[in-house]
């Protein structure tokens, strides 16, 4: 809103954009009609989201001056910003680049679904969360390390002979290895980490606070257990990005937490790939989502800043 420039909503939202690993911002400053179409606000705000966000490991920052109401420099440049020599969102938004599918990254298939049609056929069915696979490539089932050969990919417009990130496949193997929803199907040369216990950046939206040492739910693409967070390392000040200590998080808080769950889970970093690094968590009494969670690399397993945190 350029009459209220930057808020504290507004960092927190950056900052959460830079934990979601989104590069290439846009900072529309709206309500510009109500400000007269000023430069001077514009230029003031702009620098001061410049200030605090060259921290947070943007690519790219793009500040637009727009009226919603009006349409001004939305859909087409407005003639009463004759100071703004920039695009207008729309055009901005059309040509931004966006990452492309990286085939250099380790094949992982979460399994969604096990399809059984007949006696004769078996097969795991998902999105290839990254990677590709071939027929007659080796695949391992992350957890328990069995492998196979892939057989088939099969699709709903007939079989390939290689499959690559997003696209939804089932694949058969050549054996009968045991592997079911919430499995993940890896390269076996680049295995995710597996574990009961790992390190996250939280963002908690509940009504009630975080608590370590209360139950949760904790779900990922395909996998659902039961989960504790054990230790709340630190806290986030959105205004200053500065950790400060703390024993729970509230409502729109941000920190990093330890975590403990009933069964392993496999799972990447959530930097090395979103699919299978991140998770929500869901409250038991009221089936609310209640978190959502950006996993570290397994080495990053925290400790606390006070030993009084630990539960």
């Amino acid at each position: 809103d350029a009459r209220q420039g930057i808020l504290t909503q507004t960092r927190r939202h950056s900052f959460i954009a830079s934990l979601l690993g989104i590069r290439n911002i846009v900072v529309a400053i709206n309500k510009i009609d109500l400000v007269d179409f000023s430069e001077d606000v514009f230029e003031r705000i702009r620098s001061d989201y410049l200030a605090f966000a060259g921290q947070l490991g943007f690519a790219s920052i793009t500040a637009i001056p727009i009226s919603a109401r009006y349409g001004d420099n939305v859909t087409s440049r407005s003639e009463r910003t004759p100071w703004y020599d920039g695009p207008s969102l729309l055009d901005h938004l059309e040509t931004i680049d966006v990452d492309e599918a990286d085939l250099d990254r380790p094949f992982r298939l979460p399994v969604q679904y096990v399809s059984r049609p007949d006696l004769n056929f078996r097969g795991f069915a998902g999105e290839v969360a990254s990677g590709q696979i071939a027929v007659g490539d080796t695949v391992v089932v992350a957890k328990s390390g069995l492998s196979s050969r892939v057989r088939r990919i099969v699709t709903m417009d007939g079989d390939l002979d290689r499959a690559i990130e997003g696209q939804a496949i089932t694949v058969v193997l050549d054996d009968e290895i045991d592997c079911s929803r919430g499995d993940l199907l890896v390269a076996p040369n680049a295995r995710p980490a597996v574990s009961d216990q790992f390190s996250a950046n939280v963002v908690w939206f509940g009504e009630s606070p975080l608590l370590p040492g209360r139950p949760y739910v904790l779900r990922t693409e395909t996998q659902t257990t039961s989960a504790t967070v054990t230790t709340l390392k630190h806290k986030v000040d959105v205004n200053t990005f500065a950790h400060t200590a703390g024993k729970a998080l509230q409502v729109n808080e941000i920190g990093q937490c330890n975590i403990a769950t009933q069964a392993a889970i496999a799972f990447d970093p959530y930097g090395e790939n979103r699919a299978t690094g991140s998770f929500i968590l869901i409250e038991p009494g009221t089936n609310a989502t209640v978190a959502a969670g950006m996993l570290l690399p397994a080495q990053e397993l925290v400790k606390p800043e006070n030993d009084d945190f630990v539960i």
